[in-house]
């Protein structure tokens, strides 16, 4: 169901995305634009006639006021398949957003929030903020971000605070993330057998339980023209305290994103540890960036690309078994 809907906004969004952006940007983005032009405009020109007439003993120059400009991106998508810790696709409506403030080019606030909706229409949802940074001597860029996820799985609901770190190269982006569920602990289909002598009883429960875990990545664009591009990660991760028999197992995955016509994505990946097993899943989205639109060639520039992190808290069944002979 989600995915036929999830179809049906991508072909709508594909035939009107011009008519999308222009609506979204006429009112914010190109009045704030030509106002500070204008402004700029002007002062320039009182400027040189102020020199010509050599008034500069008497020539003020009002300041301009700084203003924040805030990039705002519009991504949906759906993932089908499994990931880590989960098994069913769902579909996403994202808000990333970008702020910037005039002269300070090497510090960009970032808030991003999702919501997810599983094939079984279940809710999840991810609460993100965090910045990028740069030094004047230094052209790598830096980054910190901390989110709050929340997770519904039948009957059981589940937080989880997540942090992590990047440093995006001219060539290599590299980025690590952890994950911590809070009081994730639960017990399910409980069965007991009794039919024993002398009051001898067998047990049977489930359990599930959000996995503490951490992850580290390299990637790189290998083409990323306005037409196409194609970025590759690969990349470990550790999984524990699973509560199992299978506790703290090490990992690997790794993904391939295609992207057309600098909005549309196709993404694949893999993974595999002894506590989740493989897991495949395909990802389609779609970006759609809005208002300030602080650099036109967003796509290439590495300061606004999204937050890369797994969104799904990732949940362990096990069994327990029991007995009093």
């Amino acid at each position: 169901m989600f995915f036929r809907f999830f179809c049906f906004v991508f072909v709508i969004i594909y035939f009107f995305q011009e008519k999308i952006e222009g609506t979204l940007n006429k009112n914010f983005l190109y009045h704030i634009f030509s106002e500070t032009n204008i402004q700029h405009k002007k002062l320039k020109e009182v400027n040189e006639i102020a020199k010509k007439d050599s008034l500069d003993s008497v020539l003020i120059i009002p300041k301009v006021e700084r203003k924040i400009f805030c990039q705002k991106n519009l991504i949906i998508s759906h993932l089908e398949n499994e990931g880590i810790g989960f098994r069913k696709g769902y579909s996403t409506i994202e808000g990333l957003f970008f702020f910037q403030k005039i002269g300070k080019k090497n510090f960009l606030p970032i808030l991003n929030t999702k919501l997810h909706v599983f094939n079984d229409k279940e809710i999840n949802f991810n609460l993100g903020a965090g910045f990028r940074f740069s030094t004047l001597n230094i052209s790598n860029i830096f980054g910190l971000n901390t989110f709050f996820d929340y997770r519904n799985d039948r009957d059981f609901q589940t937080f989880q605070f997540g942090i992590g770190a990047e440093m995006l190269t001219k060539y290599f982006d590299f980025r690590i993330n952890g994950y911590f569920p809070i009081d994730s602990k639960h017990s399910f289909d409980k069965v007991i057998f009794d039919n024993y002598k002398n009051g001898h009883y067998v047990s049977w429960q489930k359990k599930e339980v959000g996995m503490t875990w951490s992850n580290f990545e390299v990637g790189s664009w290998f083409l990323n023209s306005s037409a196409i591009g194609f970025y590759c990660a690969l990349g470990p991760y550790y999984l524990n305290k699973n509560y199992g028999k299978n506790s703290s197992k090490f990992g690997v995955s790794g993904r391939l994103k295609l992207r057309l016509m600098k909005k549309f994505f196709i993404e694949g990946g893999i993974s595999r540890d002894e506590c989740t097993k493989t897991n495949k899943y395909c990802k389609l989205s779609i970006r759609i960036p809005f208002g300030a639109l602080i650099s036109k060639n967003f796509y290439k520039n590495k300061w606004f690309q999204s937050v890369d992190r797994n969104d799904i808290i990732a949940l362990n069944r096990y069994s327990i078994w029991g007995w009093n002979y």
